[in-house]
């Protein structure tokens, strides 16, 4: 049995929509097919944690939504012996890119099915204030944490997800942020070193390069069971993050002097004070947090 996800919301209404076509195609209706909408936030994680316990014989996954739905799955899901799989019904959609999981709907499922190319994926985990939780993309502080707030706030994002060009509102809410943003004093433990940045704009780990709908924030970032990708941008002047973000979505802003980049399994952010962060898009408050590498793999299908 094959189990679909779907967050009916997610995309403004994109999931829902690609859903529903291939509910009309020959590969989806040759399978046996149980599909759950998801009804409210967190409701993903519920879903995940039955479908964990249960005994049913289950083939495959496949999550319909954004990297948020993804997000709050992987909160919930412990069976790691299911393999999932992942369409493109976001407006970001970074989780896909960051897995070279991409095509057609029909398409993906069809390798799905077949069992095509399965390859392991290797999360991460943060904990803040005594909670511990699981992230597939990015953890950010700063200035990606309030793109991310402000994008999810933005009208701009839903307008623009009509028409297909969601990325285009972290785009639009960057250069507003720009003008705003006050960069954060952090203590940074990594490897061994303690770290006491002024003036930082951006303290993040990634488990694969993209963000923030494409921009590859960590480019030499690679999925793998050892250690993910810290990008930490400081002691940086205001025009020249203009400059950062004209080359983000290509990788080319690592060439900065401002810009550190650290492979490690485990590093721990120290605030002032409770600021933002974003987490797979999501976003939160932390006065701190420990990154480390995930131990559990996931079994990705699709690509």
């Amino acid at each position: 049995m094959y189990i679909f996800i779907i967050n009916p919301v997610a995309g403004n209404g994109r999931a829902k929509r690609i859903f529903k076509n291939l509910q009309t195609t020959d590969t989806y209706n040759n399978i046996n097919a149980h599909f759950i909408y998801t009804e409210y936030e967190g409701h993903a994680t519920e879903i995940a944690c039955d479908l964990s316990k249960s005994n049913a014989h289950i083939q495959a996954i496949i999550i319909v939504g954004g990297d948020g739905t993804i997000y709050e799955f992987l909160n919930g899901f412990t069976n790691r012996k299911i393999p999932l799989s992942f369409l493109l019904g976001g407006s970001g959609n970074d989780f896909a890119r960051g897995c070279s999981i991409e095509g057609t709907s029909e398409a993906i499922l069809k390798r799905v099915v077949s069992q095509h190319n399965p390859v392991i994926y290797w999360p991460s985990t943060y904990e803040t204030d005594f909670k511990k939780k699981i992230f597939a993309n990015s953890i950010g502080f700063g200035f990606d944490a309030l793109i991310a707030k402000k994008t999810n706030q933005s009208t701009a994002k839903t307008f623009l997800n009509k028409f297909g060009l969601g990325k285009l509102s972290y785009i639009y809410t960057l250069i507003k942020g720009l003008i705003n943003f006050k960069p954060l004093n952090i203590t940074v433990n990594v490897n061994g070193l303690k770290k006491e940045l002024k003036q930082c704009w951006i303290a993040s780990a990634s488990n694969h390069p993209y963000v923030g709908g494409g921009m590859k924030l960590a480019p030499q970032a690679a999925n793998n069971e050892d250690e993910f990708t810290v990008i930490l941008i400081h002691s940086i002047s205001r025009l020249k993050v203009m400059l950062l973000f004209a080359t983000v979505f290509s990788g080319l802003h690592t060439r900065l002097k401002e810009v550190e980049q650290i492979d490690t399994n485990r590093v721990e952010f120290i605030f002032e004070e409770q600021i933002n962060f974003q987490v797979d898009g999501e976003v939160g408050q932390a006065s701190t947090c420990v990154i480390s590498k995930e131990q559990e793999k996931i079994i990705l299908l699709g690509r």
